[in-house]
């Protein structure tokens, strides 16, 4: 099998040659969406041979003058809908377009997203939860913005990716209660995954979070995949496929000790992993991003275990 073939029958649920994989980091270097940027993920891709490769996406969210943060609900709520095709956004779509020309297969490529949250709770100085208890008119409307502007980056990038993988920042009991979550942001992730539902192919989604998840409110997105720390969460792999029978699931990696323990406990989480869910519409992938000085012999172990089952 091809790897599309192969990340695609898993997404079927349909028989494999083998279980696909992927993982990722954040390269160093910070924000950006330059050559270096698009050599490393390319570079990174060949050298690990993961069936998907999902494109960290660090460019910042463009805000009026230049500005890194807003000082104020008010401000928040007057931010404009941004061109996903100028400033950093466009700079992100275009070395996209060349990491996709210099992949030398037919690899699927997703970007990742954050989801409303994570981009407005940035935006705001990381105080959008308080913000949500004080300001919620203003709040609720700066998220519609960031909304509404994600929305239109969805419809450009999906012209040149397979999927959006959407970090959902607020889906976790240590960030945001059930109701809190299921009344302001659910609703906007949704929206999200489903303007990317007539293009994308490979849609992921990544709850993001430690603890307790709240994944039966996420279960609600369509998407074709799902991501997220089951070995750092109350939501094994196995609980993972009772609460979505037909959704292909990406996990197994440890990826908060992925650089320190031997190569050979990563094989254990690959062989436990594609036991738990009887090697069927899966993926085995790390829990969120992996540590960037992860020894390579770790990465490079997950494809042989593989192989070897």
């Amino acid at each position: 099998m091809t790897k599309r073939e192969r990340v695609m029958a898993a997404l079927a649920g349909a028989d494999t040659d083998r279980v696909p994989f992927s993982f990722w980091y954040h390269f160093p270097g910070g924000d950006r969406a330059d050559e270096a940027f698009v050599r490393n993920e390319v570079e990174f891709a060949q050298r690990y041979d993961m069936d998907l490769l999902k494109v960290m996406h660090d460019a910042p969210y463009d805000l009026p003058g230049g500005a890194l943060t807003v000082e104020s609900a008010q401000a928040f709520a007057e931010l404009p809908v941004i061109d996903p095709t100028a400033g950093n956004f466009g700079k992100h779509l275009e070395a996209l377009k060349a990491i996709r020309e210099r992949l030398p297969d037919d690899r699927p490529m997703v970007d990742t997203l954050f989801d409303p949250f994570a981009y407005g709770d940035k935006i705001v100085g990381r105080k959008l939860v308080e913000l949500l208890r004080t300001h919620p008119e203003e709040t609720k409307a700066g998220l519609e913005s960031v909304t509404q502007s994600l929305i239109r980056w969805a419809d450009c990038c999906l012209d040149v990716v397979d999927g959006l993988f959407l970090a959902c920042g607020a889906a976790s009991a240590d960030v945001l209660d059930a109701e809190t979550y299921e009344e302001f942001i659910l609703p906007l992730d949704i929206r999200i995954m489903e303007a990317a539902a007539p293009k994308g192919t490979v849609n992921s989604l990544h709850v993001h979070g430690k603890g307790h998840l709240h994944f039966d409110l996420l279960a609600r997105c369509p998407v074709h995949l799902v991501n997220w720390s089951d070995r750092t969460t109350d939501v094994s792999l196995a609980d993972g496929r009772a609460a979505l029978p037909h959704t292909c699931l990406a996990g197994g990696i440890d990826e908060v000790t992925a650089g320190d323990v031997a190569p050979e406990e990563i094989a254990e989480q690959v062989r436990d992993a594609v036991a738990q869910l009887d090697g069927r519409g899966m993926l085995v992938a790390c829990g969120c991003a992996v540590p960037t000085d992860t020894p390579a012999e770790n990465l490079l172990i997950v494809k042989a275990t593989l192989e070897s089952l």
